[in-house]
């Protein structure tokens, strides 16, 4: 068991999975996927910073790959493509009871909202989250975790991190938290081993 107070989850990959998303954007702009990809990584970070605005992204994307981009609403369009991992739902719902829960993402301006709006996050008493492009950082940043660890009120070794990126756990590690790599394709394992490491359900 591990002794925590405080458990932070991520969102893309632990609440639902936006990876559809991009490949739906591969066949809509009759581009290969893994050039699509491609311009995703090189914008993402930026428009998580809030540097580049949805819009803006999807215009880079027509420029990079020469194509017409007719999406009229893109955050819209986007969180319309995510695929929601219910067990997460479930053990927010759980921990929120016995641990204060917050979340902390990398996420484009204004996609939050919409994420709400279409249940891909349950509505609960979260107690801080923490949007990227609300404060000008990303994971696996110094910065972002030094918002995040203050927000929380609690020691390092006090708080939890369920996120699904390699990078984003190792640099929690080794800054203290405790973390667990959340399984996106295999959420059933990943919960039963969070609730297994808190000693829940």
């Amino acid at each position: 068991m591990i002794d925590v107070k405080f458990v932070y989850f991520d969102l893309g990959g632990v609440f639902f999975n936006w990876k559809p998303a991009l490949k739906d954007l591969s066949e809509h702009l009759h581009r290969p996927y893994e050039e699509v990809e491609a311009v995703f990584k090189k914008y993402d970070d930026d428009t998580c910073r809030g540097k580049i605005s949805p819009s803006g992204l999807f215009k880079l994307f027509g420029e990079e790959l020469n194509v017409s981009v007719d999406i009229q609403d893109p955050e819209e369009w986007w969180s319309d493509r995510f695929i929601p991992i219910k067990p997460t739902y479930d053990l927010a719902a759980e921990l929120i009871k016995k641990y204060k829960v917050g979340l902390c993402t990398n996420v484009y301006a204004g996609v939050l909202n919409k994420i709400f709006q279409k249940g891909y996050v349950p509505e609960l008493s979260y107690s801080t989250i923490i949007e990227s492009c609300k404060i000008g950082v990303v994971k696996p940043e110094d910065e972002f975790f030094r918002i995040a660890q203050e927000k929380t009120g609690v020691s390092s070794h006090e708080i939890l991190l369920i996120d699904d990126s390699a990078v984003n756990v190792k640099k929690a590690s080794e800054i203290g938290w405790n973390t667990i790599r959340f399984e996106t394709l295999n959420p059933e394992d990943s919960v039963s081993v969070i609730k297994d490491a808190l000693k829940v359900g």
